[in-house]
């Protein structure tokens, strides 16, 4: 995996701070406002367990020096490095409108006509897939959950 992928972007500008990552095949993002922003806008890599030990507060404060990054939640202070590598542009992946994404009368009939195959999932329910490949996914506690 590239080690930007298993970073998070960190996308900050006078209005908002957007949130991104990605697996190489989906994407996930989350905007919040920023009440107070000086500097230029800039957009930052940090690992994925940085970012997952970021405090939860109503304001946060995040301060860049150089190659590293200091979070302060409240009392609570988070520092730690800066991936160096440049995370994708997500934004060339969005639809240029929000809201629905449109899909062609082709498409959608392609994927009603695929063949779907009866999974077992590992707690025993089942349920219909186009896909008949394996997969696994660790959860956070480390146990394996997933598809057969």
């Amino acid at each position: 995996m590239l080690p930007v992928l298993a970073g998070v972007l960190l996308d900050v500008t006078p209005d908002a701070l957007t949130v991104v990552t990605t697996d190489r095949y989906r994407l996930a993002l989350a905007t919040v406002p920023v009440r107070a922003f000086s500097g230029r806008p800039v957009g930052v890599v940090v690992p994925a367990v940085f970012a997952a030990r970021i405090p939860v507060a109503d304001a946060v404060e995040v301060t860049l020096d150089g190659g590293r990054i200091v979070v302060r939640a409240g009392a609570e202070e988070l520092a730690g490095p800066l991936v160096p590598d440049a995370f994708p542009d997500y934004r060339r992946l969005l639809p240029d409108a929000p809201g629905a994404v449109p899909v062609d009368a082709g498409f959608r009939a392609a994927l009603a006509a695929a063949p779907t195959h009866p999974m077992r999932r590992d707690d025993g329910a089942s349920s219909t897939s186009p896909c008949s490949c394996r997969a696994r996914t660790a959860s956070r506690s480390g146990t394996a959950t997933g598809w057969r």
